[in-house]
């Protein structure tokens, strides 16, 4: 019988709550996966967040952490916007589509080891990015049907994260895009229905997902894996690219 296909394997790009147990709350600290496909051989990846989501202050620098595009990897800078993320390469980054790995390319060198002993694995780069949340205005929340859990109803084409890929030696671009992850309300669906706004909570939520920043959380939170970062203490690499 035919499987299901895994979004993350049959996306060129995907961006992910790397661990399903933290929610994304608007206007709140979060760390956001980015597994992608390289189009092109890249000198620089420019990464689009939805309006409202800042990386920064413009000008100022992003963190990226458990990435695997080292020894490409340079640094992480906030664009001409605060929702964008550029990353600098200091040598161009491989193309990781099919055929571009072959005997008479250049990147043969780059072919990671475990690749070649798994020609079906899907070989993408990934990497996570501290982000903030965009708002959310208190007329745009809506509850599940069991009216237990709010979420943002941001409009699929309003929440599209863009990566971009600026070609070596050339003025050429590639791009993708996805829609990203749903922002959750920190409080009960009633606070909602009595109109209050959710940038006006003075307090956050003791779950707020800035908690993914935390030692104990860090512990417990999933890891990417991929040929080039093998999972800690001998576990497996699983087909969605999440240490098992």
């Amino acid at each position: 019988r035919k499987l299901p296909c895994l979004k993350q394997r049959c996306t060129p790009l995907t961006v992910v709550r790397p661990d399903v147990n933290i929610h994304p709350y608007p206007e709140d600290a979060f760390k956001a996966g980015v597994v992608f496909k390289v189009p092109v051989l890249a000198r620089v990846i420019q990464l689009n967040a939805p309006e409202g989501f800042k990386f920064g202050e413009r000008g100022g620098g992003c963190n990226v952490t458990e990435h695997d595009l080292d020894p490409h990897f340079e640094s992480c800078r906030v664009g001409v916007r605060e929702s964008q993320a550029v990353l600098k390469l200091a040598m161009p980054l491989p193309p990781t589509l099919p055929g571009a790995y072959t005997t008479d390319n250049l990147h043969l060198a780059s072919k990671p080891s475990a690749v070649e002993k798994a020609e079906d694995f899907d070989d993408k780069h990934r990497f996570m990015i501290d982000v903030v949340n965009a708002p959310c205005a208190a007329q745009e929340w809506n509850a599940d049907i069991l009216v237990t859990t709010m979420t943002c109803g941001i409009a699929p084409d309003q929440n599209r994260w863009i990566i971009e890929f600026g070609e070596d030696g050339t003025t050429r671009w590639e791009s993708e895009s996805i829609e990203g992850y749903p922002i959750f309300g920190p409080f009960g669906s009633e606070r909602i229905k009595l109109g209050e706004d959710v940038s006006a909570a003075s307090a956050p939520s003791p779950a707020s997902s800035s908690s993914a920043t935390s030692p104990k959380a860090d512990r417990s939170r999933p890891r990417f894996c991929s040929p080039r970062i093998p999972c800690k203490d001998g576990g497996e690499c699983g087909r969605n690219g999440i240490c098992s």
